[in-house]
């Protein structure tokens, strides 16, 4: 079985470099790469529900997106669409018993309670970037190593992977 979703770590960690050094220098674009970053996360956010979809997954990447949008509860649905993930994540590695690093889900609450944050002035604007780049590095690698862990010859573990229900 082959994952449909790769993400690119430097593609992540570009964005959100670039995102900062433009606000930092042009405030006027603070609007648009605000904008653009929140993109970035979105599409980030998707693919990484997309890499984990075996059937069993009780969010599917679609709904954990559509829901953020949602006013006033999204601002519940955040902390399911992140640190959701990270324990959907480590289920997924559990149930296929992949040989891959789990994520860690405090970095994941600490991602949804700066996006809360978001809505009021950002007094700790370093901190914040600091942890929307662990978050993003941590998705990215995770998803890198499980297309790896998946795309692996299986001929050594038989009834490996996810099963696929034919009906």
């Amino acid at each position: 079985m082959k994952t449909s979703a790769r993400i690119s770590r430097g593609w992540v960690i570009g964005c959100w470099v670039a995102g900062v050094a433009l606000y930092l220098f042009s405030p006027g674009l603070s609007v648009i790469l605000s904008f653009l970053a929140r993109i970035a996360f979105l599409v980030l956010l998707y693919q990484a529900w997309a890499s984990i979809q075996d059937g069993c997954t009780g969010t599917s990447a679609g709904r954990a997106i559509g829901l953020l949008f949602v006013p006033f509860f999204n601002l519940y649905w955040v902390f399911v669409a992140t640190r959701g993930f990270a324990k959907a994540f480590n289920s997924y590695v559990d149930r296929h018993g992949l040989a891959t690093r789990k994520l860690e889900p405090g970095l994941f609450t600490l991602v949804a309670v700066y996006a809360v944050m978001g809505l009021a002035p950002r007094l700790l604007g370093a901190l914040e970037f600091l942890v929307w780049l662990l978050f993003g590095e941590a998705v990215c690698f995770v998803t890198i190593d499980l297309a790896r862990v998946i795309d692996a010859p299986t001929r050594d573990r038989p009834n490996w992977g996810p099963q696929r229900v034919v009906a």
